[in-house]
């Protein structure tokens, strides 16, 4: 239940947040695979994007890490 409830605050269009507040929420899950969606839902709420490369911290295995750097790239290229 508190993946779902993170991943609605991430889904919305209205929420906003802080790097810091995302890291709050996302901390609240264990699950690797959790973690990596959370954090790749929330990119687009971010404010301080310059500090989003914080969440990284939040990834145990360098392939998460690489497949939301991945996902950050394409996410760019695309807007």
């Amino acid at each position: 239940t508190k993946y779902n409830a993170a991943k609605d605050a991430f889904n919305s269009s209205t929420n906003y947040f802080t790097t810091e507040q995302a890291t709050e929420i996302i901390t609240l899950l264990s699950s690797e695979s959790n973690r990596l969606e959370l954090a790749k839902l929330a990119y687009d709420n971010i404010v301080d994007q310059q500090n989003f490369r914080q969440l990284y911290d939040l990834l145990n295995s360098q392939s998460s890490k690489d497949e939301l750097d991945s996902y950050i790239q394409s996410h760019n290229n695309n807007q």
